[in-house]
């Protein structure tokens, strides 16, 4: 996405350039309009700019300002007159983009959709460099991890220095039962670079049985897209290694106050963020929409999950996501959800000191009284004589000890 700030201190052309850029362009965002230097400046030091579109009728300290702190802008200035002092200027300092004012629309937007494309190539060049993606990734680990403290400032200048906004990153992480040598996670290296072949990604072992997963979306995906591409990128990890396994829900980061939330991984990766798959669980055998409505709740069933969020999902009509669903797994929708919960509550039980009213919470039903009711349809029991029996069967095993 193009990124673009206009500074101009007439209202008029503002809105004249906006109008423009609205009709015409295509993935682009207007950041900021600024009517003076101090202003343009206030944005560009909080965050990266493609594009700064000029069009004043003073001296030229602004694309000074810019050049000389650095930044990897390009600029393009309409002039109010013919300023030869200005083009030579401009022209020491490499910039070649000077418009008079008089010129036409499509003289403006040829200019523009030049600038587009030289910084798409720009940055698919930089995105391959391999300094560029060791740098980026050395970055993200010393924060990740909280090995290295950085200031605001600091945290500003590498994010965008990374492009890790542009416009956001998702982390994801597997965890192995037991650990693994050298040998799977060279397969798995080799799985990821050929089911993540379209994405920008890095990929790093934290310990024997952790490793950490980095999307970069160059684009804003749909949260099935990368979640369709994820889950077959799973199955064929458990197909291959044989080993019981973790995956982390997926985590969005697409700010700095994002990315500080995560910057101790065992603050990001408690275990309530993880999705266990065990052998028996594999959903490859079902048709895609199903699959990929089988994986969001699996995600997602301690939140509030709706017949209209599935449909989304599937990108199918409610009633026929319902016939489908019914038809592929033998179960309604709802009373597969609620055998889930179940399956969870039951592992939550065995938590010596739990409370039954926490249990139902934690699984998504805030109803204590449905809880109880839907545990005793699958279980034939309700969850205080269900906890009562495992915590007395687990006291009697330790004292046979």
């Amino acid at each position: 996405m193009l990124k673009i700030l206009i500074v101009d201190d007439e209202q008029v052309v503002h809105v004249n350039l906006e109008n423009l850029l609205n009709s015409r362009v295509c993935d682009f965002e207007i950041v900021a309009t600024c009517k003076n230097e101090l202003d343009a400046m206030e944005v560009m030091n909080k965050q990266s700019i493609d594009l700064l579109l000029i069009s004043i009728s003073y001296d030229l300290s602004l694309v000074e300002e810019v050049k000389q702190r650095g930044y990897d802008t390009k600029v393009m200035i309409i002039s109010q007159q013919d300023d030869y002092e200005m083009i030579n200027q401009m022209l020491k300092w490499g910039l070649d983009d000077y418009l008079k004012n008089s010129v036409t629309e499509e003289e403006v937007l040829l200019v523009i959709n030049h600038v587009f494309k030289e910084l798409q190539k720009q940055q698919i060049e930089q995105r391959k460099s391999e300094n560029f993606r060791l740098g980026r990734q050395t970055f993200l680990m010393a924060i990740l991890t909280g090995k290295v403290y950085y200031s605001d400032d600091e945290l500003n200048h590498y994010t965008k220095l990374y492009q890790l906004f542009d416009p956001q990153f998702s982390l994801f992480e597997l965890r192995f039962f037991n650990a693994i040598d050298s040998q799977p996670f060279i397969k798995i290296e080799c799985l990821m670079k050929r089911y993540l072949r379209n994405y920008d990604y890095d990929m790093v072992r934290l310990i024997n049985d952790k490793i950490l997963i980095i999307i970069y979306e160059s684009t804003q995906l749909k949260n099935h897209e990368l979640m369709d591409d994820w889950l077959h990128l799973i199955q064929k990890i458990r197909k291959n290694i044989e080993a019981d396994l973790q995956i982390s829900k997926r985590f969005i980061v697409d700010s700095i106050s994002k990315l500080k939330q995560c910057k101790v991984l065992g603050q990001y990766s408690s275990s309530k963020e993880f999705l266990a798959i065990h052998p028996t669980l594999n959903f490859s055998h079902y048709r895609t929409e199903i699959q990929t409505v089988l994986n969001y709740i699996h995600e997602h069933y301690q939140e509030r999950i709706t017949l209209q969020q599935l449909a989304i999902q599937a990108c199918l009509h409610e009633a026929y996501l319902s016939r489908l669903f019914k038809r592929e797994t033998k179960k309604t929708i709802n009373s597969y959800i609620n055998e889930l919960r179940v399956y969870k509550a039951k592992e939550l039980l065995k938590t010596p000191n739990i409370m039954i009213k926490e249990v139902a919470q934690l699984v998504g039903i805030h109803d204590q009284l449905y809880f109880n009711r839907v545990f005793k349809k699958f279980c034939g029991e309700n969850p205080t004589q269900y906890q009562e029996r495992i915590q007395k069967n687990e006291f009697q095993s330790f004292s046979f000890k």
